[in-house]
């Protein structure tokens, strides 16, 4: 099974060019359209335009790429393996070799066009479907014989020119257990192919990529430690992966967590007292749903989730998102039931009219049932299949329904991991229950004297705020940090407090170990681990 075909099907992707919903109308005449009229389907929807083969051409190619292997799997016809690799190698002689001698789906910088560059997500989007393909093929050895070589080829283009060229090119961090990938600062210009060139004024470069374009590498890396047995893989996708873990809101049962939060001091303006990004949950339904396939990969793989983190994640989405309507279910954001700011009446009337012109903040819009969580739970599969007793006439909605039929009724639902047969023991996160933060961390968590970390946060709601180094088990206060008021706010900019603390800055000095930064507030507290070395 394939993270990103799976996200295709099961998620509503609103954000597809009109050129395919075209194409998806006009294959609507026919229920099981042969591989090779999908594969025409496919490479239309892909042209590359006046802006080359960057990051929008990869999102272009990524809509149709898992519908070849999802549909070999659903109805075991290899025609759509053959047809797959046709498009796999289709949207591989779209890739340039950049002036570091490194392939890449090189175009227009999809936040200014001014620059020309490749980047992370669009590599990695693309090739884990490819990988996808590898993973199948090469533990059948019939497959194998027929396709080995292109599976070889696959994961050589992931090895060398994916994750290796992003390390190769600096971008990849690491925190302690945490590691994760910033946005390059090296672009070429229009007029001059020939070299990459440093651009630290082009938007968002050295910034620390959110978690989805995160996850998509990490998958690539899960899927290269499958195939290869390389540690080092799995290695980089556990850190990315414990990146976003530590970042989760534990309220009650049930888990919230941001579109992008800083990893890094780079990722904050100090002098301005603000992060460079937007903290929130994202407002489109198909951003944490695709990130819930992601970190399904990751718990079938033995990464960083444990079984009572799947099960809160269910919480989220069937205790606060679903309004336990089965005749006509709908979901609301993850975050609904966080406390918001007073406002006043001008203040709210000015809040419902900007959701009023936000088509993505309409009922029905903010969340949706969360599909990868159908190996896990009898419920969510329950609602999937109210889902798809609508029409399903075109290609889609016959594989989707087919799918659900042939592949996922076939293993009943269970917290069960595919691709891990020995137990798994995981630790277990800092729990504590506290609405109002929404932000908690400390950057770089490995701490050093003489080298001020920053300890960050961001409010809801107005808050008296104090912070606290405790002892490893949260038992002893080891030292005050600070005590102050934060404003809140829930625009993804306001209510950002972070103050600079050096270990070497205690009286009595604090000695190595590891210890827990604590944000008391008057609805409870978060907790963040960190270390400190001599």
């Amino acid at each position: 099974m394939n993270t990103r075909s799976l996200s295709f099907l099961l998620t509503l992707v609103t954000w597809v060019p009109c050129m395919i919903c075209a194409d998806s109308r006009a294959m609507a005449q026919s229920a099981a359209p042969s591989p090779e009229a999908f594969y025409n389907t496919a490479v239309r929807s892909a042209t590359p335009d006046k802006d080359g083969a960057g990051e929008q051409f990869c999102w272009r190619a990524n809509y149709n790429m898992g519908v070849f292997l999802q549909a070999y799997e659903t109805w075991q016809d290899t025609a759509w393996l053959d047809w797959g690799v046709k498009f796999y190698d289709y949207a591989i002689s779209k890739m340039s070799v950049g002036p570091d001698g490194r392939k890449g789906w090189i175009g227009a910088y999809i936040y200014d066009k001014n620059y020309v560059c490749d980047v992370h997500v669009g590599d990695a989007v693309l090739v884990d479907h490819m990988l996808a393909f590898a993973e199948v093929v090469l533990k059948d050895p019939k497959l194998k014989e027929r396709y080995g070589e292109a599976a070889q080829r696959y994961v050589e283009l992931a090895r060398h020119d994916v994750i290796g060229k992003w390390d190769a090119r600096g971008t990849w961090r690491e925190d302690g257990p945490y590691g994760a990938y910033t946005s390059w600062d090296t672009y070429c210009k229009p007029d001059d192919l020939t070299r990459w060139q440093k651009m630290d004024e082009a938007k968002n470069s050295t910034l620390s990529l959110p978690f989805n374009k995160q996850n998509d590498m990490a998958v690539v890396c899960l899927k290269l430690y499958r195939i290869t047995g390389d540690k080092a893989y799995r290695d980089k996708a556990e850190k990315i992966f414990a990146f976003m873990r530590s970042r989760f809101q534990y309220v009650d049962d049930y888990c919230v967590w941001n579109y992008w939060e800083p990893f890094g001091p780079w990722d904050v303006d100090v002098a301005a007292g603000e992060a460079r990004h937007w903290m929130n949950v994202h407002g489109y339904r198909n951003y944490q749903a695709g990130e819930i396939h992601q970190i399904a990969e990751a718990y079938h793989t033995g990464v960083v989730f444990t079984e009572a983190d799947i099960r809160r994640i269910i919480n989220t989405n069937l205790k606060v998102m679903w309004n336990q309507d089965r005749s006509s279910p709908k979901f609301a954001n993850s975050n609904a039931r966080l406390p918001v700011p007073p406002m006043t009446d001008e203040q709210r009337k000015a809040a419902e009219a900007a959701q009023a012109a936000n088509p993505y903040a309409k009922e029905g819009r903010a969340g949706e049932l969360w599909t990868g969580l159908l190996d896990f739970d009898q419920t969510v599969r329950d609602l999937y299949a109210l889902r798809l007793a609508g029409d399903a006439r075109d290609t889609r909605g016959k594989l989707a329904r087919d799918y659900f039929k042939n592949v996922t009724l076939k293993t009943p639902p269970s917290l069960a991991r595919r691709y891990v047969t020995d137990p798994v023991t995981l630790p277990e996160p800092l729990l504590s229950r506290c609405p109002s933060l929404t932000v908690a961390a400390v950057m770089p968590s490995a701490m050093k004297r003489g080298t001020p970390s920053l300890v960050f946060c961001k409010a809801r709601v107005p808050v008296e705020l104090e912070i606290a180094l405790y002892d490893a088990d949260g038992k002893a206060l080891v030292a005050p940090i600070h005590k102050t008021k934060v404003d809140g706010g829930t625009d993804g900019h306001a209510g950002v407090f972070f103050v600079q603390w050096d270990p070497q800055s205690v009286a009595d000095k604090v000695p190595a170990g590891s210890y827990r930064v604590r944000w008391t507030v008057g609805d409870g507290y978060r907790e963040f681990p960190v270390t400190i070395a001599q």
